[in-house]
């Protein structure tokens, strides 16, 4: 008798390439619409593109995997997902017994589709169960954080960057999918009912009506605004000034491809609609909105005592200030301070939000090794520009940011008080 070997890999491979085939819905329609994100207003009738697509790229799997061979024992495939929902189980429930619940659910229904000897009720459990576990992936608070992450997009702003990111998506939905996919093969080489749907799967017909589901309701799709006066992309002017250097940069990111976007400014009039999402302002500017005073104090001991009494001025209103403190050889020992802060043994930070006052005082006391260096980083943020500059368009919403970064370094061996 020959040997079969490889199936979980060849199993693997086939979930793969399932997986693929569910990213390839929006990809068509980000080509076709000509957006990044054309499933943000729509979430619903794109979900369930993906299930069309996921079933698609299950018929093309059954395709090229006819001559496979595959381990007939149910037993081979029932311990491996067993195996792996202990491996989910665990680390849940150290998490919270809540979340260990939905792969608990998936496991007990498992169970019984092993031992129940009934082919039609084995195949409903084993459609069933693994809805409690992806309902990890996909319950509402998670759905909530796709759309909060669609922020992110303007940071992935190359190629690479996107493939990164959806390697990763790619990864988790493999490894929330093993348990499905082994449950497949036990109940394929276990139910006659369900290996003659796969049967009806992989016929040429099948594919036919599949094609023209994708068709038909990507055409539906496209006709569906990809915004809505709810969820809008975002386009964000950041002008960043770094002191003392005094380097300044003036660029404009969105998290969407600019469609209709308009800028003026004394350095560009454009009109921008394509498959881009950052421009870089030309011109330098200054900024005098920024200053920090006050004294630095060492008292030299076997660890040195640094007193610090500092004032952070602003001329301008600020909506977020924060103070980041570190010595560059060592860490911050037994700081103390008047104001809320927080320290992880590196790094001290003050935080303030939404200032109303134009000046910051801070004092404060903390140990260092002999000898460290002081770094000394603020960063301040406004909702005013530097420079005159207007960007308009119908489908985003606006920001206007201006950063300045204060980073310097205290010399604490010669007594700087600056």
């Amino acid at each position: 008798k020959e040997r079969v070997r490889f199936s979980g890999l060849k199993l693997l491979l086939m979930l793969i390439m399932v997986i693929i085939f569910a990213h390839l819905g929006e990809a068509f329609m980000q080509l076709l619409k000509g957006y990044r994100y054309p499933w943000i207003g729509q979430t619903g009738p794109y979900l369930l593109y993906t299930f069309i697509w996921v079933t698609a790229g299950l018929w093309f799997v059954l395709q090229f995997s006819k001559k496979w061979k595959f381990s007939n024992d149910p037993y081979v495939y029932s311990m491996r997902f067993f195996i792996i929902l202990i491996i989910f189980i665990i680390p849940a429930f150290l998490l919270s017994a809540r979340l260990a619940l939905y792969p608990a659910i998936t496991m007990f229904l498992l169970s019984l589709a092993v031992f129940n000897k009934q082919p039609l009720i084995k195949t409903i459990l084993v459609l069933i169960a693994p809805l409690f576990i992806y309902h990890l992936l996909f319950h509402e608070e998670i759905l909530l954080m796709a759309h909060f992450s669609v922020m992110a997009g303007i940071s992935i702003n190359t190629i690479f960057k996107a493939f990164l990111l959806n390697t990763v998506i790619t990864l988790v939905l493999v490894v929330f999918s093993l348990p499905l996919l082994y449950a497949f093969g036990f109940v394929t080489v276990s139910s006659n009912t369900f290996k003659a749907g796969l049967k009806f799967l992989r016929k040429p017909v099948t594919g036919i009506i599949i094609l023209v589901l994708i068709v038909g309701f990507g055409i539906y799709l496209f006709t569906l605004p990809a915004y809505n006066e709810m969820r809008r992309p975002i386009i964000r002017v950041n002008a960043e000034y770094k002191l003392p250097q005094k380097e300044s940069e003036l660029k404009i990111t969105g998290n969407e491809y600019f469609k209709d976007v308009k800028v003026s400014s004394d350095s560009l009039n454009a009109f921008y609609k394509g498959r881009i999402n950052r421009v870089d302002v030309p011109g330098t500017f200054e900024l005098n909105w920024l200053d920090i005073m006050g004294t630095t104090v060492v008292e030299e001991g076997e660890m040195d005592t640094i007193s610090i009494a500092w004032a952070i001025h602003s001329s301008h209103p600020w909506i977020r200030t924060t103070l980041r403190i570190w010595p560059d050889t060592s860490v911050i020992i037994n700081p103390e301070s008047e104001l809320p802060f927080n320290h992880d043994n590196e790094i001290l930070k003050y935080d303030w939000y939404e200032n109303y006052s134009d000046t910051l005082e801070i004092t404060g006391k903390f140990a260092i090794e002999p000898g460290a260096k002081l770094i000394r980083k603020v960063t301040a943020r406004y909702i005013e520009m530097p420079v005159p500059i207007k960007v308009s368009s119908q489908l985003a919403n606006v920001q206007y940011r201006t950063t300045i970064v204060y980073q310097d370094t205290i010399s604490t061996s010669k007594l700087n008080q600056n």
